[in-house]
């Protein structure tokens, strides 16, 4: 929602009602850019033939402004209306710009706050970033130096704030010939939609492919969009062996930092962090693009709020082409833990940690080439902001002691085969489970499904992650795994070595959980990949001894649960007996 108590926001909120009043809403935005733009052209005497903002009420000196290069997509609507609606609403746009030129004359106009907070409420906010993102990320490109090529800047914001900086702005969009905004910011920012120190000209080979490089580049590509599907695929320069990268996001990266000399600097879907699939391999070009040298600078774990019209996390991720960064700096401003925190009051209070300026070991920790290589190549920052613990002698990784039983495919209507679900609700005792479950699923009959059995360890892989279970008595054809499930199966080649009832208890210390929460992962759902948990997720093998004791322990637990429960049936009893309902 926009405040209007200054000029500004006022005069903005005004011609969006204006625009409102006569046509639909969807480009009411680039319609207040637009009388902006004109009226800052006009006052700063850029628009020949057009002395003043009153004129702005006659088709004529928009048309003047139109020949000097303002572009008038954004009031095209009005310019083709009836004449009564057209007079009408110039006249009103008038005195708007007329009361936002007495209050401020030719001082700056500063335009890009109020269009953001008006950007918050409307439908037309798509790859809008919020500025104290766009900010953050110029800070990481450093002071202007050369060129900084912006190639996805449907709104003009990022270009904008880099010329303000003194860049040299390339803003030759990828993606071709948008209805940008650029040149209207451009003009309420000048007073022209030209400027020195801003060029879109796309460099091309004689067959008409795209040539562009630069120094510097600063990227927000789109999400999700099939790259070979759209104008992206003429840029793509890769060889034709290398296993392409389909999607916008993933592609963008490889693409642009082989076009780039010195800093790149990409916003991008969280996901892309830790992913499997395409976006591991992305990961692993990059940590080998440079040979010897380790060209990933650093990785900013950011909540939602980083796009505008959009709840997915991100992260911000600086490389340095040509450069060996000894370690890389892997920060954690609450992708996943605080979603709920405003972005730009977050990324105020910790920007120097973001930059490295400032150290927060709970926040922020560095990592090496080796490390990241030897974590599945994830790029999370979560991944290595490990709290501190003791795993104990002799530890193995899961994969050496177990097997893995992963829940089935649930069919879709009722042609499957009946089975009982354990789940969740069934995990966090210390006695065994299963054996009075309820609920029941249909599994896709094609395959016998992966059931339980008695002395599997079952383990909350998604969502409330870390919960626990052994699995008791059951019939070891009638159980499977809820959707949120794994169960770890002691191979019987480790049955001497390492018991059920161990590992549920180690799943249950204090170091199994700060590894299980290490090893979380998830854009929107937190979750642990049996792939990671596996190979990551290390467990102490102990002597026979130290089994028996633990072994014992757990027995004892069991105990107590059952007294407890035992104690608060009799409780429920006794208060119960004298009234009944």
């Amino acid at each position: 929602m926009i405040r209007t108590e200054l000029p500004i926001p006022r005069a903005f909120s005004s011609l969006l009602d204006v625009y409102r009043n006569y046509g639909h809403d969807s480009n009411a935005i680039s319609f207040a850019l637009t009388w902006l733009a004109g009226a800052r052209m006009v006052v700063t005497g850029n628009v020949p033939g057009v002395q003043s903002v009153d004129e702005l009420s006659t088709e004529t000196a928009w048309r003047s402004l139109e020949a000097a290069g303002l572009p008038l997509h954004g009031i095209h609507r009005l310019l083709h209306a009836d004449k009564e609606t057209r007079t009408k609403s110039l006249a009103l746009g008038k005195e708007i710009i007329n009361s936002l030129f007495r209050d401020l004359g030719t001082q700056p106009w500063e335009v890009l706050p109020t269009l953001t907070s008006a950007a918050k409420s409307s439908r037309e906010v798509e790859a809008m970033v919020s500025l104290e993102v766009a900010e953050l990320m110029l800070d990481m490109l450093g002071e202007p130096e050369q060129d900084l090529w912006i190639p996805f800047d449907r709104w003009g914001m990022l270009s904008i704030l880099a010329m303000r900086r003194g860049w040299c702005v390339n803003a030759a969009p990828m993606l071709g010939e948008m209805e940008s905004t650029l040149p209207l910011l451009t003009a309420i920012e000048f007073g022209t939609p030209q400027h020195s120190r801003l060029d879109a000209n796309i460099e091309r080979d004689r067959d008409g492919r795209p040539l562009t490089h630069a120094s510097h580049v600063l990227a927000c590509p789109p999400i999700s969009l099939k790259m070979h599907e759209s104008r992206l695929a003429q840029w793509d320069s890769s060889p034709h062996d290398w296993e392409r990268l389909v999607r916008s996001e993933t592609w963008a990266v490889r693409e642009l930092v082989n076009r780039c000399k010195k800093k790149a600097v990409f916003l991008l879907p969280a996901g892309i962090l830790f992913k499997l699939g395409q976006e591991q391999r992305m990961r692993e070009y990059l940590l080998r693009r440079g040979d010897k040298n380790n060209e990933l600078h650093s990785v900013v774990g950011l909540p939602m709020g980083a796009y505008l019209a959009s709840v997915l996390p991100t992260a911000v991720m600086m490389l340095s082409p040509g450069e060996n960064n000894e370690t890389s700096l892997m920060v954690d401003l609450g992708q996943s833990r605080r979603a709920l925190t405003n972005i730009d009051e977050l990324i105020l209070k910790n920007r120097r940690v973001a930059l490295g300026l400032e150290d927060d070991s709970e926040n922020a920790c560095r990592v090496t080439r080796e490390e990241i290589l030897c974590n599945e190549v994830s790029f999370a920052p979560s991944r290595y902001l490990r709290k501190s613990f003791e795993i104990g002698p002799n530890a193995v990784p899961l994969k050496n002691l177990c097997e893995v039983i992963k829940s089935p495919v649930i069919a879709r209507d009722d042609s499957g085969e009946e089975f009982l679900e354990l789940g969740i609700p069934e995990l966090g005792g210390w006695n065994a489970t299963g054996q009075s479950l309820e609920k029941k699923v249909q599994i896709k009959a094609r395959q016998l499904p992966p059931t339980l059995q008695e002395g599997d360890v079952v383990l909350s892989v998604k969502g409330s992650i870390g919960k626990t279970g052994l699995v008791g008595a059951v019939d070891p054809h009638a159980v499977v795994l809820s959707q949120s499930c794994i169960a770890l199966r002691i191979a019987p080649t480790q049955r001497g070595d390492v018991s059920p009832e161990y590992l549920l208890m180690y799943l249950r210390s204090a170091a199994g959980q700060a590894q299980l929460e290490a090893l979380q992962a998830g854009a929107t759902v937190a979750h642990v990949s049996p792939q990671s948990l596996l190979s990551s997720f290390l467990v102490p093998v102990p002597d026979i001894p130290t089994q028996e004791v633990v072994k014992a322990d757990y027995q004892r637990l069991c105990q107590l649960e059952q007294q407890v429960a035992d104690m608060q049936k009799q409780m429920q009893e006794i208060a119960g007996q004298h009234w009944s309902a």
